[in-house]
C-alpha cells in the first residue's frame, strides 16, 4: 500500500505566513547584534517565497524578485551603509505582491483556509511595507517620529518600525510613538 505524502505538503502561503510572523514577532527577542543579518536574510527569503505564494504570473514575479534580491545584496556587499537605498525596490516589490495578493483574494470563489492565509499574508506584508517606509522616513528625515532611541540605524530600529506600523494597522492608536512631521 502506498503512503500519501500529499497531506504533509506545506503550501508556500503558509511558509510565507510563518516567515512573516517570525520576522515581525520573534526577531526582536534575539540579541541586537544579530538583527542586521537576520533582517537581511529574512527579507530576502520573504521576497523569494512571496513569488510562490501567488497563483499566477510566477515567472514574471520571479524575475522581478531575483532582480530585487540581486540589487539588495549587491548594495549590501558593496557598501552596507547604502542598505537604505536597497529598501526602495524592496518596498515597490512588496506593494506589487500585496496588489497581486488582493487581486487573488478578490477572485476567490469561496472562502477557504487558503483565502484566510492570503488575507493574513496581505495584512502582514502591508505592515512590513509600512515599517520599511517608516524606517526610510526616519533615515531621510531624522526626527520625523519621537522614537525612544532616535538616530538608530534602519536595521536596529526595525522593531520600533514594526511596532508602530502594527499599532496603526490594528487601530489601537498612537501614544508612545508619534509622527512629528507632516511627512511622517
Amino acid at each position: 500500500h502506498k503512503m500519501n505524502f500529499k497531506r504533509f505538503h506545506v503550501s508556500p502561503p503558509v511558509i510565507q505566513l510563518v516567515l512573516l510572523i517570525f520576522l515581525i514577532f520573534a526577531v526582536p527577542f534575539f540579541p541586537k547584534a544579530s538583527y542586521s543579518m537576520m533582517y537581511q536574510v529574512l527579507f530576502t527569503v520573504v521576497i523569494f517565497v512571496s513569488v510562490f505564494a501567488l497563483e499566477k504570473t510566477r515567472k514574471l514575479n520571479l524575475i522581478i524578485a531575483l532582480t530585487v534580491i540581486g540589487f539588495k545584496w549587491t548594495i549590501l556587499i558593496y557598501d552596507a551603509e547604502l542598505r537604505n537605498i536597497s529598501n526602495i525596490p524592496q518596498v515597490i516589490f512588496f506593494i506589487w505582491i500585496v496588489g497581486k495578493l488582493l487581486w487573488q483574494i478578490a477572485g476567490s470563489k469561496q472562502g477557504t483556509w487558503q483565502v484566510i492565509v492570503d488575507c493574513l499574508n496581505g495584512y502582514f506584508l502591508m505592515a512590513l511595507v509600512s515599517a520599511i517606509l517608516i524606517g526610510l522616513t526616519t533615515y531621510f528625515l531624522p526626527g520625523s517620529f519621537n522614537f525612544s532611541n532616535p538616530g538608530e540605524s534602519l536595521v536596529q530600529g526595525m522593531n520600533d518600525y514594526f511596532y508602530h506600523a502594527l499599532v496603526v494597522f490594528s487601530t489601537t492608536g498612537f501614544g508612545d510613538i508619534i509622527p512629528v512631521t507632516p511627512e511622517a
